[in-house]
């Protein structure tokens, strides 16, 4: 996503995506990111939606992620003209809805799982009048009860027989022995506190019953679609979201978390690779927990680092027990780096690995990820959390403060940490003794096969620290 984000940006920065102003002085948007969604905005026209399909081309490419076209909205200014509404949606490949209402319907969908919930909450609520619309078994008209099919003392073959008329008397109120004779007791006075239905009055009508007054309001439905993550004992998101790292680390962590990481199980599954096994050691199918913790390659590394506390249980624990544990840890890595600061670093480096040896044909060894993910914590832990992306020596001034070579100029300005300290000469004698013993009358290259004699008492002392 960060990748994708960077993408935008260039995009913008030459005006070739020109971004949506709501306001004819307000501060332009051209994108906003979520966990699993993006929401993109630009200026309506034909330039414009060819622009989106080929940065999210680029993207799909070189990520393996693709957007779902049938989970997709476009939604357009009131002001735009229907046919160039046709001609973008045709570009774009994506369905056109009218209003912002309609858009927040179906946004749900947008989430596998709240998009269950989301349907579970609006579709089949009834606000029963005639009766002649609502399923009597299926739809929800009982609000404290749901589908009365959960609640039926018959067989499911007999349910078809079952209608509102067959349990109402010659005065169109419930019959309470039939009633009885069909649903559980608990059920029944539930049911009695229902109007009946009255075929001379209007048609039955969808209702929002998350409200008093029965009208949809946004903030309802993202509480109760958020509900079973906000109600959980031991909020996982909490502890991603709190981490105090580079964003795409949590964004990572979350993906992960949902279990919507693109793993060649996953992209098997999508028809975007034909082989689900792992691309490291070829020999099972390549799940989450394969790609990070379980794989042959992997256990020997993360045994040699993990937590005395955390071994008995790190191999044998579910996605969200497993992140659960290492997260909410508050066990030091080597006495004084966080635990759960190695731990997201080493394995969204081990992702990174895995996507290079997918995509580029090539990978780094696992020491080397493991290195790269203790360096990525240190940085956090020491620089991070004291507000400076980039720490700098604070007791000698550094010689090139007012002379930085442009290359490295030139790194600052990369997405890298970079932490440049000068060492003075006292800090390196092994280094600074070699230099003294150079020939200064030639230019040559001087192999040497054995350390001088002049460092033999250096190097000792170097290795006898390094022991210690």
């Amino acid at each position: 996503m960060d990748r994708l984000g960077h993408s935008i940006v260039d995009a913008v920065d030459s005006n070739v995506w020109l971004p949506y102003r709501f306001t004819k002085n307000g501060s332009p948007l051209s994108h906003l990111f979520f966990a699993d969604d993006l929401v993109l905005y630009a200026k309506t026209n034909i330039e414009q939606a060819r622009q989106i399909v080929n940065i999210l081309n680029c993207f799909g490419s070189s990520s393996g992620h693709r957007v779902s076209v049938r989970k997709s909205q476009v939604l357009f200014s009131p002001n735009t003209p229907g046919h160039l509404k046709s001609d973008i949606c045709a570009i774009l490949d994506f369905d056109m809805v009218e209003s912002f209402d309609d858009l927040v319907v179906l946004y749900g969908a947008l989430y596998q799982d709240r998009g269950r919930h989301f349907s579970l909450i609006w579709h089949g609520h009834w606000g029963m009048v005639n009766g002649e619309s609502v399923n009597f078994f299926s739809d929800i008209w009982v609000p404290a009860l749901g589908p009365l099919s959960d609640y039926s003392q018959i067989p499911a073959s007999a349910m078809s027989q079952i209608s509102f008329a067959s349990v109402l008397n010659e005065h169109g109120e419930w019959d309470v022995a039939k009633l009885s004779e069909v649903f559980t007791m608990n059920a029944v006075p539930y049911i009695l506190g229902i109007k009946p239905p009255d075929t001379q009055s209007g048609p039955d009508m969808c209702v929002w019953r998350w409200t008093d007054h029965h009208d949809f309001v946004l903030k309802s439905a993202y509480y109760k679609c958020s509900q079973p993550i906000l109600e959980m004992s031991d909020p996982l998101w909490k502890h991603i979201w709190s981490l105090q790292v580079s964003q795409r680390i949590p964004c990572f962590l979350w993906i992960t978390c949902r279990q919507k990481l693109m793993t060649n199980l996953e992209r098997c599954k999508l028809q975007l690779t034909d082989d689900p096994h792992c691309p490291l050691c070829h020999r099972e199918v390549e799940s989450i927990l394969h790609t990070l913790r379980d794989c042959v390659y992997l256990r020997q590394y993360w045994r040699r680092i993990v937590p005395q506390a955390f071994l008995n249980t790190f191999f044998s624990s579910s996605v969200q027990g497993w992140l659960r544990q290492n997260l909410h840890s508050n066990i030091l890595f080597c006495t004084n780096l966080p635990w759960k600061l190695v731990f997201s670093s080493i394995l969204w480096h081990t992702w990174k690995n895995r996507n290079e040896a997918v995509f580029n044909g090539s990978s780094s060894t696992f020491e080397q990820v493991l290195s790269r993910g203790i360096t990525w914590a240190n940085y956090y832990n020491d620089g991070w959390l004291k507000g400076a992306l980039v720490s700098h020596p604070t007791t000698t001034p550094s010689p090139w403060s007012n002379a930085e070579p442009g290359c490295i100029r030139k790194f600052w300005h990369r997405a890298w940490f970079i932490n440049l300290t000068w060492t003075p000469r006292s800090g390196n004698i092994a280094a600074d003794k070699l230099a003294r013993l150079a020939n200064c009358s030639s230019f040559e290259l001087s192999f040497f096969s054995s350390p001088p004699l002049a460092l033999g008492d250096i190097l000792s002392s170097d290795a006898l620290v390094v022991t210690l």
